[in-house]
């Protein structure tokens, strides 16, 4: 079974989960949800809610009765296993907020284009360098060739004028 996260963006569920926390949930089979677990289920196509079930009903099929824990009155509807999305484990204080900053135009701009700039110039400075490296030691090896080639040319000269004629 899978793994969801999901970002609070209300303080329903305070104290024990905070609107800007990052929450996540374990998929679960409705019939294993028990009355006291925070669930995490659809009420819209776009909306997710994390509540505690509070009563669980049978007749006519499987349902849920939620309520947010810093709610006064119980939720309006009840919850069908096919909205259910997961029952939460467990939170990361405030992450949700950083997520929701990540998904702004300076977030993508900061954690995004920057990094991404940074890696460019990186990667063009890394190559310039190794090229001028490598140009270098070029250079040192043709003049230690071009050295060694006229060492020997003069070897070869001098062998010459004292052979016998």
């Amino acid at each position: 079974m899978g793994y969801k996260p999901f970002i609070v963006l209300s303080g329903s569920m305070e104290p024990e989960i905070l609107a800007g926390d990052l929450i996540v949930t374990k998929e679960i089979a409705p019939e294993d949800v028990q009355v006291g677990d925070v669930i995490s289920f659809r009420v819209d196509q776009d909306v997710v809610v994390s509540h505690r079930v509070t009563e669980i009903e049978t007749e006519g099929g499987l349902s849920f009765l939620t309520k947010g824990d810093a709610n006064i009155g119980m939720d309006a509807t009840e919850v069908l296993p096919e909205d259910l999305e997961g029952v939460y484990l467990w939170r990361f204080g405030g992450m949700g907020e950083f997520a929701l900053f990540l998904q702004t135009p300076v977030g993508m701009l900061l954690f995004v284009v920057v990094p991404l700039g940074l890696f460019i110039i990186y990667d063009v400075v890394s190559r310039n360098r190794r090229n001028r490296t490598k140009s270098s030691r070029e250079a040192e090896l043709e003049a230690e060739l071009a050295a060694l080639k006229a060492a020997k040319g003069q070897e070869q000269s001098s062998g010459q004028d004292s052979l016998p004629q």
